[in-house]
């Protein structure tokens, strides 16, 4: 009934299913082990991309922060739909603002953010955006992030557009051209200065110190017109140098000012003035001010060199003659007491002043009894008798004063020798002793006491005045109509 299978058979079966079990098994390692090297090989190779890419990222980003705090820029985003703004961590610092800001632009405007100048733009810049243009941009004037003062921010704004092609976001980006803004409007108002001159400019030239060419040339002399036109702004200022004739300081300058040393000349300063008096080839002479103003071109960014001669002769002469009122003697047209001693001090004080100096004290003798002998007009006409005597007897540039009542000043600089001092000094008495006539009835003897000091080191005017003073104190205990020079026991 039962087929009996032979024992040899069953293990050569059972041999063959393990040789075949091994092999499935072996095979499936393998493929696993295949399989795993395969997902660790990717894993490590998109390990590695995705670590380039992070590290490409990471540096991007610093290279952005770096970039944000070297430049003077702020970013955000403004929902069109929603009228807000949010920005980054730059654009708060940038505007201080807040990160957000709701109903913008109106929120922005009634805060006063924004100049009342620029609020009509302002407004007009957001209406575009509200429209779906692509690119919006515009210049104005807001608050500066500590609300002390206003710059000026260039906003630029792209809209991005949803898949029904309406806007509804846009990146905004603000620039500070403050300090172009005001280059520019420096620059207009130069050419606006320029369209209209006025009478008193004698002359003007713009020269582009870029590409060292003269653009423009305009004096109210035509021969002088033809002579200043030249590209060389040596050759110009040489040729205003030749027409100065009151300082030669300003007139040595012009005459080594060119395209080369302009640029260290105006270093520190964008204007410089010069005040001289300047020669005409009409033969006239006039007060002149010489103005030049450095300006940027907002066109191609060269240095422009404004220039202008203005005429100011007549508020020179009103100058002087006021100067000249606050510090001359009504009567003697000498310098009154306060001059006097001012120029004086500044000698004294001055280290550059060599050789001996000299003060004179004069005083009219007996100037009451000349007053009473010729009355007031006679004793004026003393007085501008003793200061025309003065002006003989003195050098140009001695200083020369009425301090006071009868009281005159002489002060003798850069003498050689204390011999011509006291020379000066009796010859002084010689020719104030005069006799002065009122009528044919009246006459009075005119004469002088003098005190003489010479100044000594760490002298002041006051101390130096003291001295003469005493040596004035002894002629006039002398017997007056004589002088006396300082000694050292005056001081006693």
């Amino acid at each position: 009934m039962f087929n009996v299978v032979p024992d040899s058979i069953i293990d050569y079966d059972a041999q063959k299913m393990t040789s075949i079990e091994s092999l499935f098994i072996a095979i499936t390692i393998v493929v696993t082990i295949c399989i795993i090297l395969s997902i660790v090989i990717f894993e490590r190779r998109n390990s590695a991309v995705l670590r380039e890419h992070y590290e490409d990222m990471v540096t991007r980003e610093e290279f952005f922060r770096i970039a944000m705090q070297n430049t003077t820029m702020g970013m955000w985003e403004y929902d069109i739909k929603k009228h807000c703004i949010t920005q980054n961590d730059y654009s708060i610092k940038f505007h201080g603002l807040d990160k957000i800001i709701p109903d913008v632009p109106e929120s922005l405007v009634q805060s006063g953010f924004v100049h009342p100048d620029s609020v009509s733009d302002f407004y007009a810049l957001y209406a575009r955006l509200q429209a779906g243009e692509e690119n919006v941009e515009g210049t104005f004037c807001v608050q500066n992030a500590e609300k002390n003062g206003w710059c000026f921010e260039r906003i630029q704004y792209t809209t991005l557009f949803n898949q029904e092609g309406e806007p509804y976001r846009a990146i905004g980006v603000g620039y500070d051209v403050s300090e172009k803004q005001e280059l520019e409007q420096a620059y207009k108002t130069e050419l606006h200065y320029l369209q209209a001159l006025t009478d008193d400019v004698v002359g003007m030239a713009i020269f582009d110190l870029e590409s060292e060419k003269q653009q423009k040339i305009e004096m109210r002399n035509e021969e002088e017109n033809i002579l200043f036109s030249t590209n060389s702004l040596r050759s110009f200022f040489a040729s205003e140098a030749n027409f100065i004739s009151s300082d030669i300081a300003i007139k040595n300058l012009f005459q080594v000012i060119s395209y080369d040393t302009i640029q260290d000349f105006l270093r520190k300063e964008e204007n410089r003035e010069f005040e001289y008096i300047r020669d005409f080839l009409d033969g006239t002479k006039k007060w002149i001010l010489f103005t030049m103003h450095l300006r940027i071109s907002p066109h191609n960014g060269h240095r422009m060199l404004f220039i202008y001669s203005r005429d100011i002769d007549d508020q020179k002469r009103k100058e002087v003659e006021l100067l000249k009122a606050a510090t001359t003697d009504s009567l003697t047209s000498l310098y009154n007491h306060e001059a006097t001693l001012q120029h004086i001090d500044t000698v004294l004080q001055d280290a550059k002043q060599r050789g001996m100096h000299a003060l004179f004290i004069i005083d009219l003798d007996r100037f009451k009894n000349i007053n009473d002998t010729l009355g007031h007009q006679g004793g004026d006409r003393a007085l501008c008798t003793m200061a025309a005597m003065l002006q003989k007897n003195f050098r140009a540039d001695d200083v020369l004063g009425r301090i006071g009542g009868d009281e005159f000043i002489a002060f003798m600089k850069n003498v050689p020798t204390a011999d011509i001092i006291e020379h000066k000094a009796a010859e002084l008495v010689k020719s104030l002793h005069i006799l002065l006539c009122e009528g044919n009835e009246k006459q009075c003897m005119l004469s002088a006491s003098i005190g003489v000091a010479i100044a000594q080191v760490g002298d002041t005017v006051q101390t130096l005045y003291k001295k003469a003073d005493a040596a004035l104190y002894d002629a006039k205990a002398q017997g007056r109509n004589g002088y006396a020079l300082y000694k050292a026991e005056h001081v006693q």
